[in-house]
């Protein structure tokens, strides 16, 4: 027999009751009108208008609470509810209420039966030979069920047979033998003993509801209608005949038939639970998603473990984009029935769209072999291989469901889009040429050859393709504005122009063309043009996402910051879900100094909607541009997971972990980086950059010759690989290293800097002055190397030639700050007036620089101008408080004004400190002992 999926109806009935009892024409102590009562309940029973008759009979036991019939009555209606404990209590009070054994003996064990209390209707349920043929027959029959339900079929085949042979007409029987034949896999059989239980048996209300669910499961949809009909015409139980028969109308393709019987369903039983998932199921299939997720959620709440709508739910919360819903859903949902393959794929493209590639290729790993090979599983498990890296592997995969695809253009085009993604544009072109060979009418799929070409970078072809599409389809635009961008990549503007030109004519403000044709104008320094262009695609296509975007892009270009927010805001408005938008909108905000509006706004992302790899990328920038590096390398990290290929996750991964000083992740994704784009600028200065930052010899050693495996040419690599000699404790060694690298490489900026600082770090001055001049030799106006040169002199004591070193520099960069501070600080003994005037304009150049206040400060000093002295010293003091010349030096200014102990206080924490003015300090403290 069909069971029953939803909880009681009939709970809750008080209110009901009581707003009834109001009008219910029922005169006290007139046993007539309670006998009528009772019949009329009797009468709605039968009619399956089973909330009228419990209202009657509830208002009845309340006035007479012996009312033994009504009772007994009540727990059938109950029964047929689908409420098997308010059934079995009122059973039980109408046994003590003296009401037939006997007569109550079938709801009672049908009670148990739907409560699982098998073990009970064995103890109580006892055939007994003087019991009538029906009744025994019905007892053995609820055995049967029962001992069907602790996992006994041998019991329960001979407690059928038994019934039969008691009463050969007896439905419960013949439909537990049915079941029995369904389990075997015999459905002739069962078909046959549930036909003879609806024909001729006891129930046959009961037997038809068997059948239809039998039809049903085996997608005979037309015929479990034709039963569920019959079940509606013979039962009192109707109301779940329209409910079923709902249920196979939907499946079976007729959704206005199936809202047809919820309606009459829900006018006999409007509280059923099974309303809501019915008609949660109608606007499922009709597409009206958040419809369909209120009714089916509710209807979880009450039936957690029902399949279908937990599979429903996972594939609705798939599509709102609420992918980690639809795990959980789905997920409980296979736990019931693993081999449901449907489930299966949409879970998989939740995980997907997650990231979680993994995850998603180990679920679809068992249903990918040569004994299955499906063709939607194999497109998404190639997805997954593509994320993980493993692109021979989905290339294979793809390779595969094209075959299955066959003539099949859309899926063609599509599995053609996920190889380019696999092995670039070249893998997918023979697939390509192959579907437009069986379909050369296909201009879209000449169109997405044509782009694979230009991907490809092979223009030539491109534009014989393009050739080819506009002589299929001259009035077509598309095939225009293609032949526009061929001719761009085979470098002729003009012609390009033209093109796009002739497809504005087909179609005005056609977006292929006018953005297209906009870029190019505004390349040409016509920004105005670029603006009419743009906007004329908006007109075409309101809302254009492209267009939005480079008209921002004007505007911040033309310095109207304001404008282009206002302008990404409003399209955003207009389109919360647009991803695009918002990540341009979130980059501008980064751009203006406002990450803090940048986070907000892409919290604010629809449901699902951060997790597209764009927004990560930009809330990662945003969270650094906040300060907060360790949430940056969290979301990069989920960002590297949904893009392994991207070097700019990768890159910016190893920034973030540089800001939060991780230095295992800044080190493994660098290098990542740079593998994949060994030749992206941003990855080789992300990577010297981590390089700088690892003080670990060996961890450093490591990453360079990771680093140098993809760049064995780099030179700033190779003077890395030097420098961790250093690092590594042999200065020496990394010395001898450098000079190779200089003589090899002898006009290298990098080899040659690198060289001299390795001198120096040994003490061989002399030599790391020799290789300065002789490379000033070659470049006789590079201030750096002037300022290296002047800096040696210092180190080696020849203040003559350090003079004449920034002097040089000056003459050629009369504006040089370090120049003039330390030329001034040169010359504050032997020149003062000059070094005073050197040290102005040092600080005018930069009023922030803590050196230069320092220097101008201590000139003052000098020259008596105290006041102002100790003004500019204090302020230099406070900017670099670990500087202990220059607290030295205020100190000194704070003694001069008078202020002892002051002067005292500032110097007491310098006494224990190794500086250049050290014994200064020591007798400047001793002159202002109290």
């Amino acid at each position: 027999m069909a069971v029953l999926r939803n909880k009681p109806i009939l709970q809750g009935l008080g209110s009901a009751v009581a707003s009834a009892l109001a009008v219910l024409v029922l005169t006290a102590g007139s046993a007539a009108a309670a006998d009528a009562a009772l019949e009329q309940a009797r009468a709605d029973w039968q009619a399956g208008r089973l909330i009228p008759a419990a209202t009657a009979l509830k208002g009845l036991l309340q006035r007479d609470p012996s009312a033994g019939e009504a009772r007994a009555l009540l727990a059938q209606v109950y029964l047929d509810g689908n409420d098997p404990v308010a059934a079995e209590q009122e059973a039980d009070r109408a046994l003590r209420q003296g009401v037939a054994r006997l007569a109550l003996l079938e709801v009672r064990g049908r009670a148990l039966v739907a409560e699982g209390k098998f073990d009970r209707v064995i103890a109580e349920l006892i055939p007994d030979a003087d019991q009538p043929a029906e009744l025994r027959a019905e007892v053995l029959a609820l055995r049967g069920d029962a001992y069907l339900g602790r996992d006994e079929p041998q019991a329960a085949d001979e407690a059928y047979t038994q019934a039969l042979e008691a009463s050969p007409t007896n439905s419960r029987a013949l439909i537990g033998q049915a079941r029995r034949a369904t389990a075997r896999g015999d459905l002739a059989a069962a078909r046959q003993l549930l036909t003879s239980a609806a024909t001729a048996g006891s129930d046959p209300g009961a037997a038809w509801l068997a059948l239809g669910f039998l039809e049903y499961r085996q997608h005979r949809y037309a015929e479990a209608q034709a039963a569920y009909t019959r079940a509606a015409e013979s039962s009192a139980g109707r109301w779940q005949a329209y409910l079923r028969r709902a249920e196979a109308r939907l499946d079976g393709g007729d959704p206005q038939g199936a809202r047809a019987d919820v309606a009459a369903a829900r006018e006999l039983f409007p509280a059923s639970a099974e309303l809501d998932y019915l008609e949660g199921l109608i606007a499922f299939q009709a597409g009206d998603y958040p419809k369909a997720k209120d009714l089916l959620e509710a209807y979880v709440h009450r039936q957690p473990t029902q399949g279908r709508a937990l599979y429903c739910l996972g594939a609705i919360s798939y599509q709102l984009g609420e992918y980690q819903r639809a795990e959980e859903y789905l997920d409980a949902y296979l736990k019931s029935d693993p081999q449901a393959l449907m489930a299966v794929k949409v879970l998989a493209a939740a995980r997907l769209a997650r990231g979680s590639n993994q995850a998603a290729a180990d679920l679809l790993a068992p249903w990918v072999g040569p004994e299955q090979q499906d063709r939607e599983v194999l497109e998404l498990q190639a997805r997954a291989l593509i994320g993980l890296d493993q692109q021979a592997a989905a290339l294979e995969q793809l390779r595969i469901a094209a075959r299955l695809a066959g003539t099949d253009v859309p899926t063609a085009m599509r599995l053609a889009a996920l190889m380019i993604q696999a092995q670039g544009p070249a893998a997918a072109q023979e697939t390509l040429r192959q579907t437009l060979a069986a379909a050369p009418d296909r201009l879209e799929v000449r169109l997405q050859l044509i782009d694979a070409y230009l991907t490809d970078g092979q223009a030539a072809a491109a534009l014989r393709e393009a050739q080819e599409a506009v002589t299929q389809a001259p009035r077509d635009p598309r095939a225009a504005a293609a032949q526009g961008l061929a001719h761009l990549a085979a470098k002729q503007p003009e012609a390009a122009q033209a093109a796009f030109r002739k497809a504005l004519e087909l179609q005005p403000g056609f977006p292929g063309a006018a953005l297209n044709l906009g870029r190019l104008i505004a390349a040409g320094g016509d920004p105005a043009g670029a603006r009419r262009l743009y906007e004329q695609a908006l007109v075409a296509e309101p809302g254009n996402t492209q267009a939005l975007l480079l008209l921002a892009q004007l505007d911040a270009d033309a310095g109207a910051t304001a404008a282009a927010l206002e302008r990404l805001r409003a399209g955003l408005a207009a389109a919360p879900a647009n991803a695009a938008l918002r990540a341009a909108l979130a980059r501008l905000l980064i751009l203006t100094k406002d990450p803090g509006a940048a986070l907000h706004l892409l919290q604010e992302a629809p449901p699902g909607g951060n997790a597209d790899p764009n927004l990560l990328l930009v809330r990662g920038q945003a969270e650094l541009a906040s300060g907060q590096a360790y949430t940056a390398v969290e979301t990069l990290q989920d960002l590297v997971a949904a893009q392994p290929q991207s070097a700019a996750a990768h890159l910016l991964l190893a920034q973030a972990a540089l800001a939060a000083k991780d230095t295992s992740t800044m080190v493994e994704h660098a290098a990542r980086g740079l593998e994949l784009e060994p030749g992206r600028p941003q990855a080789l200065a992300t990577a010297l950059l981590v390089l700088a930052a690892v003080s670990d010899p060996t961890t450093k050693a490591t990453l360079v010759a990771r680093l140098q495996a993809v760049a064995p040419d780099n030179v700033e690599l190779a003077v890395a690989a030097a420098q961790t000699l250093g690092v590594g404790g042999d200065p020496e060694a990394e010395r001898r290293r450098l000079v190779d690298l200089h003589r090899d490489l002898p006009t290298n900026q990098a080899a040659y800097r690198a060289l001299v600082l390795a001198e120096e770090k040994v003490g061989n001055l002399p030599e790391a002055t020799r290789i300065i001049r002789e490379w000033l030799v070659a470049h006789p106006d590079e201030v750096e190397s002037m300022m290296m040169l002047a800096q040696l002199y210092r180190q080696a004591s020849r203040p003559d030639e350090e003079r004449q070193a920034y002097v040089e520099v000056l003459a050629r960069q009369p504006q040089h700050r370090a120049a003039l501070n330390n030329l001034a600080w040169l010359l504050r003994q032997s020149d003062p007036a000059t070094a005073l005037r050197y040290a102005e304009q040092a600080l005018a150049l930069d009023p922030q620089d803590a050196a230069a206040t320092d220097t101008l400060g201590v000139l003052l000093l000098a020259k008596g101008e105290r006041a102002r002295a100790l003004e500019l010293l204090g302020k230099a003091s406070a900017a670099l408080p670990d500087d202990a010349s220059i607290a030295f030096h205020y100190a000194s200014a704070q003694a001069a004004a008078g202020d002892r102990g002051a002067a005292r206080g500032t110097l007491r924490p310098l006494l224990q400190r190794s500086f250049p003015e050290q014994n200064e300090a020591w007798a400047l403290f001793q002159s202002l002992a109290p």
